[in-house]
């Protein structure tokens, strides 16, 4: 999850508290998980811990945290059912994301059976960012300022 990321963490200035209720209800959801009582919902991947996050975040911390999933996600964040809604996408916008996403799973988890080399994870890469900005050139130009703005601050990750 991203608010597990050190530099996130950082920027979202998690108190110990916050960090420690926060591990425990990923710990939780993997026990879940690996029990077969929670399926990750790919299209709403943040809605898991909706609950958790409302219950430890700060207002603040909950708005930046939903930008940076933005951020990080590109135009995977599309997906998000959340997301989604807020940038009111046709069903023709969500029918064409969701075929990029399927070309792209297919081609990048064939990279990946092949991959090898470091180079061959950074083709990978560049070809999940270059599926990324395909869901993105979908928006209209309203939509693409909109989805500009949810992004909010400018976040550098760590590679």
């Amino acid at each position: 999850m991203l608010a597990m990321l050190p530099e996130v963490k950082k920027e979202l200035k998690l108190t110990k508290a916050q960090d420690k209720a926060l591990q425990e209800r990923i710990k939780e959801l993997g026990e879940s998980a690996q029990k077969g009582g929670q399926v990750i919902d790919l299209a709403n991947p943040m809605g898991m811990l909706d609950p958790a996050v409302d219950e430890v975040l700060t207002d603040e911390q909950k708005k930046r945290i939903e930008e940076l999933f933005i951020q990080a996600n590109r135009g995977y964040a599309l997906l998000d059912k959340r997301v989604a809604a807020l940038m009111n996408l046709t069903e023709e916008q969500n029918a064409s994301l969701r075929a990029i996403n399927s070309k792209a799973n297919t081609e990048i988890i064939a990279d990946y059976q092949k991959a090898r080399s470091s180079g061959a994870v950074k083709a990978m890469q560049k070809k999940h960012d270059d599926f990324g900005l395909q869901m993105e050139a979908l928006l209209t130009k309203d939509q693409s300022e909109k989805f500009k703005q949810m992004q909010g601050k400018p976040f550098k990750f760590k590679s």
